[in-house]
Formats: C-alpha cells, sequence, structure tokens
C-alpha cells in the first residue's frame, strides 16, 4: 500500500477534496453534479460535515466525507440511539492508489 497518514481534514485540505471528488469521484455509477460538490464543500467549511484525509505527504490520496447525525431516521435500527447514526456523503480515493487497499 502507498504509504500516508489519515488524518481529520482541515479548511486547507478544501480545495485538493474538491479536486479529489471531481477527478476521481464521477462514474457509471455515481454522478457528481458541481452544484451538490459545492454543498458538500460548504458542509465541511461551516462543519456540518467532516472528512477524513490519506496524505501521503506530498498530496491527498484519498478522502472520506461523512455527517454525524439522524439524518435518515426511517433506516436507523430501533435499538440505535441518535448519537449512534452517521452516514458518509463521499468517499473517494486517487487512481494512483487504487488497488493498494486504502479504501478498504
Amino acid at each position: 500500500m502507498t504509504s500516508c497518514t489519515l488524518r481529520p481534514a482541515t479548511p486547507d485540505d478544501l480545495t485538493a477534496i474538491h479536486g479529489l471528488i471531481m477527478e476521481h469521484g464521477p462514474n457509471q455509477w455515481n454522478w457528481l453534479p458541481e452544484d451538490g460538490v459545492a454543498s458538500t464543500l460548504d458542509e465541511l467549511r461551516t462543519g456540518l460535515a467532516g472528512a477524513v484525509v490519506a496524505d501521503n505527504g506530498q498530496r491527498l490520496l484519498g478522502a472520506l466525507v461523512y455527517r454525524q447525525e439522524d439524518h435518515f431516521p426511517h433506516l436507523r435500527p430501533h435499538d440505535a440511539a441518535p448519537a449512534q447514526c452517521g452516514f458518509l456523503v463521499e468517499a473517494v480515493v486517487s487512481r494512483e492508489a487504487a488497488g493498494q487497499g486504502l479504501g478498504t
């Protein structure tokens, strides 16, 4: 696997996260409208969403964007507390790091 560090994203990472999502995120199963990605970045900027990034010291190789909230209560198991809930907004790995275990 490519050597990298997993760490919480910082405001300085937003441009790189945007680039990762737009370059490596779209595929036949994942349509990414620019306004939706911009909305996700705004949520990161304001703290409504969080992110963990994979950083190899030179650039970001991956990002996982999440929201810790009970956004889909109808899908939550009846015995799970709302504070235990969250969902993934976006998960992306650069093509150069694909197949090396970073996204697993």
